[in-house]
């Protein structure tokens, strides 16, 4: 009972997401692999609706989803073809080994 008292909402991956910085490559949740770009700004306004941050992603030129916010995107998220912000709860970081 005690988890639904809770007014906060937390999310399991919230402590990978809130590590992520400037200039760091990223994959996106549902586009595995092949969707991978790189961290430009993070905005540190919080969307009181869904409680998460958005970030500035830049797509990696040659990969399968270099133009990712050319179609099918809100228009006052995408910045260019390459570029625009998206919620930081669909991304994960790229560790290299």
């Amino acid at each position: 009972m005690e988890i639904y008292k809770s007014k906060k909402v937390t999310y399991p991956w919230a402590k990978e997401t809130s590590l992520l910085k400037i200039g760091e490559l990223i994959n996106h949740v549902l586009y595995g692999k092949e969707w991978m770009g790189i961290v430009l700004k993070i905005d540190n306004d919080l969307d009181v609706l869904i409680e998460d941050r958005k970030i500035l992603v830049h797509m990696i030129p040659g990969t399968r989803y270099e133009k990712f916010f050319e179609k099918k995107w809100i228009p006052r998220d995408r910045v260019s073809d390459t570029r625009g912000w998206i919620y930081h709860r669909w991304v994960r970081r790229i560790l290299l080994v």
